[in-house]
Formats: C-alpha cells, structure tokens, sequence
C-alpha cells in the first residue's frame, strides 16, 4: 500500500495542545469528585507498592497452590506493609518527579490495609504452617477483597448484582472469562461453552476470548487446521449470541503468533453470507507495528460486508499486555522483537491506525473502540473523532479498575465507555492470578499506569506524561505517510542464492586474524614471549586471590546470505562471535508457505538416494581399504591449522542454513521427524559449526600442552535425532583435525546422505569425510575393531555401546546415551507450566530423545490435585498422532517400529500400576501410538528404571522431596532431570543431591541449545572421558595432548598458589631437577588460572536474564596410578591438580617417592600405596572409583590389563600424557553440569532462585 493514510489537512499540533488541556482538565475534575469506597481500594494498589507487592505474592504463593501446608507456609514468610501516607507510597518515578519540585502535596492516608487486616495477616503468618485451615482461608479471602475491583470472581446467582453495580455509573460492561492455561481439548471446549454462556446475558455488551482458549495448542506451524477450528468455534458463538441480544463475540489477538490466524479466522467469517448480520470483533495490540496493515485489511472485508447488508466489524484497539512475553520469545528463539521497543512508539502506532480509520467513509463499516489506559491517548482519540465527524462511531473501553479515579469522568466526557471485566468462576479464582500478577506489575511499571494515581498531586509526573504523548504525535506526523514495516521479516526461501562452482581447485580461504577482543578473551591461555610468560601467569592467580575451497562433486552450490544473520551479543563467559541460529518464524506467511512446498515434496523425496546407495559396504573387507584412505587423508590432506579447521567450520554452519529445506525434507520423509522438529535440528546442527568453529582457536593456544590431531574418528548414530547428532559428532571431530567415516543409523541413513553432500559442498574433502552404509553385524564390527580407528563417537543407545565395548574392549569410546529422566513436580509449582513441560519432555520427538521424560514423581499435597491429573490427561490426550506431512500432527510415528520392551510398556500394567491415559497404537508396524500414562509406579519396579524411547509416561508419588530425590536416583538415568516448583529450599536441595549431568528448573528439558546448555550426562548415561557436547571443553576433550614445556623462568617464586599445593612442591623441590621443579611449579599456576577462570566457578555464558544457564563442574573419584617408570615430577603434577581440583583421590605407586614428599602428601591425608600393577586393579575393582588416571610410559598396558580385568564395568580411564596445562588436566578430575533455571514471571525478571544457586 503506497500511501495509508488518508490525505487530510489534520493539524494535529493543535490536536495534541487539545488533548493535553482535556487530559489536565480531566484530572482536575477526577481530585474534586466524591471517593466511592471501592474506588478508594482499587487505588491503594496504585498508589501502594508494599501493598502491590504484598498482593502478587498472595496471588502467587498463598491462592495459587491447592495444598493448604504450602499456602500456609508461604503466608508465614509474607509481612503485611505499614500505613503509609500518600507522598511516602508514590512510584519510583513519582517520588523523583516530587523530589526535583519540592513537591508539598498533603500527606493524606492511603486507604490500604484495615488495622484489623493487618493484625490478621501477623497472625496468619504465625500460625501459617501449623494451621493453615485457619489462615489461609483467610488470606486468600483478604486476597480477593483486594482485587475485587480489578477482577469478578462471585458465584453465579449473585452475577447480576455484581453486574448492575458496575453499570450504576452509566458504562457498559463487557466480560473476558479467565481460566486456567488451556493445554488441551477438554479445557478449549469448557471455555467455549463458558464464552457462550455468558454472551446469552442481555447484560453485557460484549465477550472477548482469546486464540488459545478456543483453540488447544494452536501453533502457526498448523496454520489452516488452527484457523478452521477456530472459525468454527466463533460462528458457533456468533450463532448462539445471537439468539438473544445480540452480544459482541470479540477475538482477542494477544501476541504476533495469534495475529494471522485470528485474521484469517475473522475474514473467513465476514464473507460467509450465513454470519453477516451477526456482530463481530477483534481486538488488536497497538504494540505490534504489523496492526495497521491487518486493519486495512479487515476495513475491506468489512466493508464488503456492510455493502451486502452486514453488521460493521468491531475493532478494539488495545494497548496489549504481552510485550514482556514477546521479549521473552525473541530472547530465546533469536527473532526480532515482534513488537515496538518503547511505549511512545506503540501510542505512536494507535495514533497511526486511529488517523487512518478515522474517517466517514471507512468507519461506515467498522466500529472502532480505543481500549488503551491512557488520559492522554484517550483525549487525542476523541478529539481526532470530533475533528473528523465520526465521534459517533467511536468508542471507548477500559479493563476494569486500571483507571479507577477516573471511570466517573470519563464516562460523562467520552459517553460511550465500555468497562471490560475478567471473570473468573467462583470457585476457581486463582485462575485469575496470572491476569492480576501481569495487571499489578503494569500499575508499577513506568508506563502511564505507573504514574497515574499521583497525577492529580504531582504536576511534574503529568508534565512528563505530556511530554511522551507529544513525542508520540512528532513521530505520527513525521511518519504518517509510510505504513509501517514489520519488525520481524525471516524469509527462508530467500535466505541462499545458487552460484557456480569453479572446477579447479582453490586454496582454502581461511579467516582473517582474530579480532583484539576475540584474542584478548582468551589472553590467559596464549603463548606469550618467553620474558612474559612468568610475570603474566603469576600476576593472573594473584588477582584471581584478589577477585578458497577445496574440488566438490557438485557443478554449483547454494551460498548463505549471512547478512539475514542478527549481530551476537557478546557476554563475560560466552564464545566471541558465537550466536544461535533463529529458528524458524512460522507466524510468517513466506516461511509457512516455504514449509508447505518441503511437507509436499517429502512425500515422494528422492534426496540422498543415490549418495546412499553408493556408501554401502558390502563386506567386511572394505572397511579397512576405507580406513586406510582415511588415515592417509589425514596425514596428506587433513587441515593442520586451527585457523584453516575454524574457517571450514563457519563454511559448513553457513551451508547447513542454505540447504535447511533439502534437510528438512529427506527428515520428514525417512525418519518420520515433525518438520518444527526437523527445523530445530537443523538449527542446532548450524550452531555447533559456528561454535566450534569459533572454539577451535583455543586448541593451538593452550599454554603448557600441544594439541595433536586424533587420527581416524568413527561417528556412529542411533536414534531420533538424524540432523543433529550426525551434524555434531562430524563438525567436532572435524574440528579436531580428524578423517571421519559416518556410520549413521539404518532408518536415517539417506538423512545422513544428504547431510554429508552438504558438508562435502561446504569444503570438506571427500576423503577427510567418508558415508558408510553398514547392515550387518559383521561388517560392523569390523570397522569398529579396525586399529586405524582411534576413537568412536557414538550418539545412540546402550546396546550399541556395550556391543562395541565387547567387540574390543579397550576402545576409546566416546558415548553420548539415553537416560531414565525424571521429573520432580513439587506443591509450589505452577501446575498448567508444568505440565505443558512434561508433555514436551515426555511426548516430544514422540519420546525418542535422549532427554526424553519418561517418569514424573509427584510430591505431597500435589498427589491428591485432580487439577494436575486432569491437565496431564487433557494435554496429553489432546495430541494428535499422525502421518508428519499431515500439519496438525503433534504427535509423529517412531523412527523404527516399537522395540519389545517398548511394546510391553505400552500394552502391560504390572501389580497395582493402571492407566491414566490407556496407549493405543495406530498402526500394524508399531511406529505410530496414541501416548500412554499410567500411574501407581512403585519404587523398585521395572518401569522406574527401564529406559523406553517411545511416548510412554509413569507417576510416582512421594512424601517430601527427599524420598522424591531418592526415587529418582535409583533410576541410574545420570542425563537430565527437571524440577518444577517456586521454593528456593526445594532447589538447593534438589540441585546438591540429583544425580543427573543437565538440570532443568521450571522448563523443558528437550529445549536444548548449544552453548547455553551443553549437553551434559552422568553415571551410565554417558561413556568415556568426553565434554559435554555443544559445551566449551568438548574439542579439549576430543583431541590428544602432549606436553609442551615452553620456556623456562627466571624466577622460581610459589606466590599465589594455594597453601597445600605450594608445600607439596616445596618438598618436591630437592628431588627435582630444576627445569622439573619449574614445569611443576608452572603447571600449578596454570590449574590456578583454569580453576579460577573456569573450573572453580558457576558460569553462564548467555546471560539471557529471563533464563539462567549454568554451568559448574563436580568433583569426581579418581584413583591415580604411577606406573613402572613414572616420573616424579609428573606424579606430582598430577597429585597437584587432584587437589586443586579438590576431588577424593588415592595414588598407587610402581616404586617408592622420597620420604620428604611422602610426608607432605601424608599431611595432606592423601592415601599412598606402593604395589604391583595387579594388586592395584585388585583393589579398584572392589572400590569403583569414577575415573583413573594413568601415569608413565606403561599406560597402554595398564590400560590393557584394567579391561581385562574389569570388562565392560572398568571406570573411565585417562590415560593422556601429562601435560602442564591446566585447562587440559583438571578437566580429567571433574564432571560437568548444567543448570538452566526459567528466570521470569509472565515475562518479566524473577530472581527466586538466585538465594539457592
């Protein structure tokens, strides 16, 4: 549209002066009117923030829960505020304003607290805990006299009553029925039928519903399948409105998800000849920019209906309350902010849209209602209404109790107002908690509702409120005449451009030189000139003390456009340069179109045919002509450089975005994978590419240690994850150096093919990157026993693991495996969150992740919650199990039929187990199911330990949280665990005592994302001495070390080192050449320097701020073994970083150590023992340590004997040559763990948890 805005002489400067006076006179009549007594409670909460404050935890702490011990103990923990007068209770803006004005206002008594109230509440918070049968009724029913003006919740015979009261001053009434989060479709239905209920009273004028409470999960991904049921469900409530009065059904859009299906929904309704006469209307927030366009839109539709003799179309212009939600998407999914960034902007975008509507000829056909909370905005609308004749048509709408001092006059100014009330059922009023919470942070937030009960005493907080809404009408008329554009613009079809490829071959382009702030993040770790490094390393613990590419099979290749990529914030701990990949944007037109043409063409893909077919081996012979071209690539063609092995990485990430569809596609088609699931993997294949290729640096910049390339990786998958696994295990040990030969799983292996061509058009040389299509258990084994194999990377299942281990027992396996995961759901937590979490945790990916929940434990009070029970069922029940071409499958068949174990679970119910949810399967071949939940689990059982990768849920049921923790720790799962609740004990106990490497609070645990939380694992969930994938020390642990001794210092000073370490090596000294002694004493600064930059400390390297993701090591046991020809000075190396790591160790020894070391070692209480090779494996056999650590030249064969002996049950052995680097040899002593901790309310920051962790 080339000019929106109607070419008129509209002064609007003058306007804007109009306005100004009208909102100044408006609050001088609101202070000389009378004070009802309910305006005067409605106040307090405006002009009280101890109060406020005081509320929102009620809300949230005392009515929300249904245990009454919980609510009881919450209340004992609330203090009732002081009486306060009014200029002490004034917002942090009014309280400067009055300050920089010497403001006199008369100290007059906030109505708040009764002192009987008060009194009450002292009372309640002691007796709380021990008698909550007293108290909490009490508080909850203080609670909902505190909002009553802001939000009815009366049983119905008393509905009327309330109705008529509100009306008694001449405003209309309209209702927005409140309800729990609708998580499934037993709740849409139950809304759907309150709504018509209420549109049946002849005493509202309207009824307003959301997108998602009409329509369970609605998702932009199933665009046409959520717009015709939601078009259904409107024409039913149109129908039965009707029938009475003629009330006005109204869709409310709420955020940029909902926008196009509600207008989709509503144009679908106003050309249907059947509805035309029946009155309808949307609501529309002011905050999106994308508004004006859709109005346009709607005026067409409805202005075609009105010429048919229709009903005009209702729009509501509201200010809209989800922008912190918004930022809260953008913040984790990398989109744009849908929204305008600054309230002056969206009342910039109401006065555009009201410039535009208004106007005779297009208000013919709509009825245009401002709903925004502002004097100001309000003033403008009405008077824009009078200059342009269409006063009459214009109306006005307020939420109940936002502007409570100025209801009385705007109703005889404004004439037509419209007081919009929540409604809640009587019994159920803490569905209203969310709604209030979000209403009560905007009355002390800086907007004009912050300011607006001190208006009438402070002329500087109304100067300043008139200074913004002037600013809002400079921008309309500066930018009037442009429509304005999206904020958010993600096109994937347009994202890559084709470019021929030239057939010779080209040096390899590497990157340019790291940036001065790229280098200087990892400046602790470089090599310095040799009359530096001394100084430098000793002055870094003493402050910590003080706080071209190469030939391609392919004629042309597609080229990413990297300018669509956001610029990266860059934090303290992240990555330099590292940003996520957005994901997918499917409330954009372009992109679900895009999605459309991939879901039609996957179902007759031919991708990766021939590139898999071509990879197969047809005997075990071949493999070792493969190994051997592999290892000869390495030696000849492998990329030696961590500069050169960065600039591939970066290549690859950028392909993988350019052929997102080609991957989607064969996904979709092979594995059966949802195609949002798909999307996301690709994502997250593109992020490990940037992010090793931006760790990669480190690698040959370590000081104390070299880096050498591992030689020939073997990168096996197993499992649902056929992007993301193959992508991440390849893109790694490519980093590193390494030739790799992909053995990708049966069911995913054209996957892996086309994954492979993409790689291979990247850069790669076909010979550092070979495809093997492996059937048979012979061949296999072949390529897994083959010595040229240096190391596996399997990311798959136990069977496959433990089949390795047993073909070749000393192999160097690096496994990454399934867990039994559990969920603990405490009495605190937010029920609807929770369980929309564990559906995605337990039923996402149909179950197949490795993260995947398959047991909740249910504790205390919250195992009687029918609510908890019905909300599970009805979510769970509510998915729908289908083909994955087919947009609203929720649920997607199984990468490969049902296993037996699987099956059982899903047919068998042991002892007193019995079904919540009975499983049903859908088809012969056992890939597709409806989802099953049974209950009654017991401790012991075979169900609590079974690992099941289909969609398959257990309950249990605990006392308190220990046994919780008890019950989840004898799963042996070691992966991910979540917790749901709002209690910072419950945190700090849970996150001390679970035995699991990725912890998650209040979230999904299957929302992973590289970087933020890296893929950590503990116990039998994960195999060998590897990092934690997507993590910063996952290529230090891949690659092989060697020491590197560097340059000997001058000076022989122990300053900064911890006591114990420093005595040890002063005992050492006289045994220990110098050039010893030196190294020793280095490699112990450098642990100081990694222990305090790094591994003795709690990061969180995105520092999102509405999430926490941290990341901590734990210490581990280790038994250190000296071998025959150990050198000392490396024992002791190794015993030093034992202790700074400060993990339980004991140290055996081929021969015997000087009695002065013997005798610091002893006061430190380290256990010695000096024998033989098979007394020690004797030894640990009985004592299971987690790790060993081999010393001396002898550590193959050690290594050799330990499995021997031990078999399948050995503990992970490290048997790396000591190096004097403490970023490499410390992380042999600790293992990772990852906490990501939901850090906002509604949106807007929550720091409950930052007292526990």
């Amino acid at each position: 549209m080339v000019d929106p805005m109607p070419a008129t002489d509209t002064d609007y400067v003058r306007l804007s002066r109009e306005a100004d006076a009208l909102t100044r006179d408006w609050i001088r009549r609101a202070a000389s009117a009378p004070t009802r007594p309910e305006t005067a409670r409605a106040d307090a909460l405006h002009s009280d923030l101890d109060l406020l404050t005081l509320t929102e935890r009620l809300l949230d702490e005392v009515v929300r829960p249904e245990g009454g011990f919980v609510a009881g103990a919450a209340l004992s923990a609330l203090t009732p505020p002081r009486p306060r007068v009014a200029q002490a209770t004034q917002t942090t803006r009014g309280a400067q304003a009055a300050s920089a004005e010497g403001s006199d206002a008369a100290a007059e008594p906030v109505p708040a607290l009764t002192p009987g109230q008060r009194a009450a509440l002292r009372i309640g918070s002691l007796i709380g805990p021990g008698l909550p049968a007293l108290s909490v009724p009490y508080a909850r029913k203080l609670t909902r006299s505190l909002t009553e003006g802001l939000v009815i919740a009366v049983p119905d015979a008393e509905l009327p009553e309330r109705l008529r009261a509100i009306s008694a001053e001449g405003v209309r009434v309209g209702l927005l029925p409140l309800g729990p989060t609708v998580l499934g479709e037993d709740a849409a239905v139950r809304m759907l039928e309150r709504v018509s209920t209420l549109a049946h009273r002849d005493d509202v004028d309207r009824v307003g519903v959301r997108v998602v409470d009409l329509v369970a999960n609605a998702s932009a991904w199933a665009f046409d399948p959520a717009v015709q049921q939601l078009t259904l469900r409107i024409a039913a409530l149109l129908r039965a409105a009707t029938r009475t009065h003629g009330t006005l059904i109204e869709l409310i859009v709420a955020d940029h998800e909902e926008l196009d299906i509600a207008l989709a929904a509503v144009t679908r309704l106003l050309e249907d000849p059947a509805l035309r006469a029946f009155p309808l209307g949307i609501a529309l927030p002011v905050s999106l920019p994308d508004v004006l366009e859709a109005v346009t839109v709607l005026s067409d539709h409805a202005d075609a209906r009105v010429l048919a003799g229709g009903a005009p179309l209702g729009i509501r212009l509201s200010a809209g309350d989800r922008v912190p939600d918004e930022r809260v998407t953008t913040t984790l999914t990398g989109w744009p902010v849908a929204t305008y960034p600054t309230p002056q902007e969206a009342e910039a975008n109401l006065f555009r849209v009201l410039s535009w509507v208004c106007t005779p000829e297009r208000m013919r056909a709509l009825r245009v209602c401002v709903s925004v909370p502002n004097l100001f905005d309000l003033a403008f609308a009405l008077r824009l209404g009078a200059e342009r004749g269409v006063s009459d048509a214009l109306e006005f709408a307020l939420p109940m109790g936002v502007l409570p001092r100025y209801t009385g006059v705007l109703q005889t100014v404004l004439g037509r107002l419209t007081l919009l009330a929540p409604i809640v059922p009587d019994r159920r009023f803490a569905d209203a908690g969310e709604y209030l919470v979000r209403t009560l942070r905007d009355f002390a937030g800086d907007g004009f509702l912050g300011a607006a009960a001190h208006l009438q005493s402070d002329t500087v907080l109304v100067d300043g409120e008139a200074e913004r809404f002037a600013a809002a009408v400079r921008q309309l008329r500066t930018e009037r005449r442009h429509l304005p554009e999206p904020r958010r613009f993600q096109n994937r079809e347009t994202e890559w451009s084709l470019e021929e490829r030239a057939i010779t071959r080209a040096p390899l382009i590497t990157d340019p030189a790291p940036s001065a702030e790229d280098t200087s993040a990892l400046a602790s770790l470089t090599h310095a000139p040799a009359d530096d490094a001394e100084p430098g390393m000793t002055e870094q613990v003493l402050r910590l003390q003080r706080v071209a590419q190469p030939e391609s099979m392919f004629d042309s290749v597609r080229v990413f456009d990297s300018t669509t990529i956001a610029p990266t914030v860059q934090t303290a701990h992240g990555v330099p340069g590292f940003g996520l990949a957005p994901d997918t944007d499917p409330s954009l037109a372009a992109n679900r179109a895009w999605a459309s043409r991939i879901r039609a063409r996957a179902a007759e893909s031919d991708l990766g045919a021939q590139t898999s077919e071509a990879a197969r081996i047809e005997a075990p012979e071949e493999i070792a002509v493969v190994l051997a071209d592999a290892a000869r690539a390495v030696s000849e063609t492998g990329l030696r450089a961590a500069a050169d092995r960065s600039a591939l990485s970066r290549r690859i990430g950028f392909a993988l975005a350019a052929n997102r569809d080609r991957l989607l596609e064969i996904a979709v088609h092979e594995t059966g994978l949802l195609l949002p699931d798909a999307d996301r993997e690709v994502s997250d294949a593109i992020d490990y590419a940037h992010y090793y290729g931006a760790t990669v640096r480190e690698l040959d910049s370590l000081r104390g240690a070299r880096f050498t390339v591992p030689g020939v990786l073997v990168v096996a998958t197993v499992g649902a994850s056929p992007i993301a696994d193959p992508a991440a295990g390849v893109i790694a040990a490519l980093a590193v150096g390494a030739a790799v030969i992909l053995h990708p799983d049966a069911a995913a292996r054209r996957t892996a093919a086309v994954l492979a061509e993409v790689l291979w058009e990247a850069g790669v040389p076909r010979d550092l990157l070979r495809l093997v299509g492996i059937d048979d258990a012979e061949t296999e084994r072949a390529l897994i026993v083959d010595p040229a194999v240096s190391r596996v990377v399997l990311r798959g299942d136990h069977a496959a693991a433990e089949r390795y281990l047993a073909w070749r027992p000393e192999l160097d396996l690096r496994a990454e495996l399934p867990g039994k995961n559990t969920v603990i759901v405490m009495p605190t937590a937010d029920v609807s969150a929770s369980v929309a979490a564990i559906v995605a945790d337990a039923f996402g990916g149909a179950g197949q992740r490795r993260e995947s929940a398959s047991l909740v434990i249910v504790v205390g009070s919250l195992t009687r919650s029918e609510f908890f029970r019905h909300q599970l069922v009805d979510a769970a029940s509510s998915l729908v199990s289908g083909d994955p071409s087919d947009p609203s499958t929720t649920l997607g068949p199984l990468i490969t039929p049902a296993s037996p174990a699987l099956s059982a679970a899903l047919a068998e119910l042991p002892g007193a187990e019995s079904w919540l949810l009975a499983p049903t399967p859908l088809d012969e071949e056992g890939r597709s199911w409806r989802p099953g939940i049974r209950e009654g689990i017991e401790n012991g059982s075979e169900f609590q330990r079974a690992i099941l990768a289909g969609p398959s849920l257990g309950l249990m049921r605990a006392t308190t949280l220990r046994e919780a923790l008890r019950y989840a720790n004898a799963t042996g799962g070691g992966r991910s665990a979540a917790l749901h609740t709002r209690d910072p004990e419950d945190l700090a106990e849970w996150a001390a005592r679970i035995d699991a490497g990725s912890l998650h609070v209040n979230r999904a645990m299957t929302d992973l994302r590289v970087q933020r939380q890296p893929r950590a694992a503990h116990g039998a969930a994960t195999r060998g001495p590897g990092a934690a994938s997507g993590g910063p020390n996952h290529l230090i642990a891949l690659g092989d070390w060697v020491p590197d001794a560097g340059t000997s210092s001058s000076t022989l000073h122990l300053r900064g080192l911890d006591s114990r370490i420093r005595g040890l090596i002063e005992a050492a000294q006289p045994a220990l050449s110098y050039d010893r002694f030196d190294l020793l004493r280095r490699a112990a600064l450098s642990d100081a320097i990694a222990w305090g930059t790094a591994y003795g400390t709690v990061q969180d390297a995105s520092e999102l701020g509405i999430e926490r993701n941290l990341l901590r090591y734990h210490a581990v046991s280790v038994a250190i073994r000296a071998g025959e020809g150990a050198d000392l000075g490396e024992t002791l190396r190794v015993i030093a970083a034992a202790l700074r790591a400060k993990v339980p160790f004991t140290v055996s020894l081929a021969t015997g150590i000087p009695a002065g070391v013997r005798q610091a070692l002893g006061a430190l209480g380290v256990v010695l023992a000096v024998e033989s090779d098979p007394e020690w494996i004797a030894r640990i056999t009985a004592a299971r340590p987690t790790r060993v650590r081999l010393v001396g030249p002898e550590r193959a064969a050690t290594r050799a004997a330990i499995v021997r002996e031990m078999g399948t049950a050995a503990p992970t052995i490290v048997d790396g040559a000591v190096t004097a680097s403490g970023r490499v040899e410390l992380l042999h002593y600790l293992r990772e763990q990852v906490i990501s901790i939901t850090a906002h309310r509604f949106g807007r920051p929550d720091t409950w948890s930052e007292g526990a962790i």
